[in-house]
C-alpha cells in the first residue's frame, strides 16, 4: 500500500506516514495514494476538512 505523503507548508519539508489517522502539527500539504473520485464525501469541522466514506 501506498503512503501518505505531508509537505510541511512553512518549511517545505516532506515525510511519509502509512495510510491512516494522523496528526498535523502545523499547516501541511497532505498527498494521498488515491484520486479524489474515491472519497464518497468530506467534512468541515472549523478550518479542518475531513473525507470519509460513509
Amino acid at each position: 500500500m501506498k503512503n501518505i505523503v505531508i509537505v510541511d507548508k512553512a518549511s517545505g519539508a516532506k515525510s511519509e506516514q502509512a495510510l491512516g489517522s494522523l496528526s498535523l502539527k502545523g499547516t501541511s500539504i497532505v498527498k494521498l495514494p488515491f484520486g479524489q473520485e474515491s472519497v464518497q464525501s468530506y467534512q468541515q469541522s472549523g478550518n479542518n476538512l475531513g473525507g470519509g466514506k460513509n
